[in-house]
């Protein structure tokens, strides 16, 4: 997975990271409930945007490679639904643990998310473990969203979430809408008075709550919502299917 950026986007980032930061320190918190609903809605927002690039592609565009080391659209969408799912199931289990009482934090290792940063091979990613719990204890979130909003430290996807080299475009569509829903579903219904103090840590994603962790996977989508527009602004892009 590669990323191309100027430094003026990563300026724009980084000042609206510290706006995030800055408008964190001076605003209440919203009322128990009402913050997963914000959350929510920032996430299907970013979803919608993805549809939205996808509804009308053609296979071959989907399938449309720049460069042997760059995704294709549809390795992109593939790519955020495996995280999706992956951090759906994450979710789920707070919920569940939450339920049940005691333990509040869940504490993933390099071995359940093998996720690395460029250069650093995977198995040697646990080595890091120590310096990076201690970096996320100083790291502002805003900070971190924009980390993965934007690759200022390029980094490596997990394993679990490798996109296959084609799937039909359809299906995509499909799956981008499902799994939105599957996502708000585990939220329907009464959820655990405790659950704001669940938290999930992994030595580089720092400790999140789940309005934290769907602020990671927002700022992840529209990270490849850039990814996904570089694509279809190249020169060999696929032209559109004549009707």
């Amino acid at each position: 997975m590669s990323d191309i950026f100027s430094l003026r986007s990563a300026g724009r980032a980084l000042d609206g990271a510290i706006s995030r930061l800055v408008h964190g320190l001076t605003t209440a918190p919203p009322p128990p409930g009402e913050e997963w609903n914000r959350a929510i809605e920032q996430y299907r927002a970013a979803r919608e945007e993805t549809i939205a690039i996808i509804r009308d592609l053609t296979q071959a565009q989907a399938d449309f490679r720049p460069a042997p080391q760059v995704w294709s659209i549809g390795q992109n969408v593939e790519h955020l639904l495996l995280t999706e799912s992956l951090y759906r199931r994450q979710m789920q289990n707070l919920i569940d643990l939450a339920g049940r009482g005691g333990k509040t934090d869940i504490e993933l290792t390099f071995r359940q998310i093998n996720t690395s940063i460029a250069f650093i091979p995977r198995e040697v990613m646990p080595m890091f473990t120590m310096p990076l719990k201690v970096l996320n204890m100083f790291m502002p979130r805003a900070v971190r969203e924009t980390m993965f909003r934007i690759p200022l430290i390029p980094a490596v996807n997990p394993s679990v979430s490798n996109p296959a080299r084609s799937q039909p475009i359809a299906e995509l569509r499909a799956r981008a809408v499902s799994s939105l829903a599957a996502t708000e579903e585990v939220f329907r219904g009464d959820l655990p008075a405790n659950l704001r103090h669940m938290t999930l840590s992994h030595p580089i994603l720092g400790t999140n709550n789940i309005v934290q962790i769907f602020g990671i996977i927002t700022a992840h989508e529209e990270r490849h919502h850039g990814q996904m527009r570089r694509v279809l602004e190249n020169a060999r892009f696929p032209a559109p299917r004549l009707y």
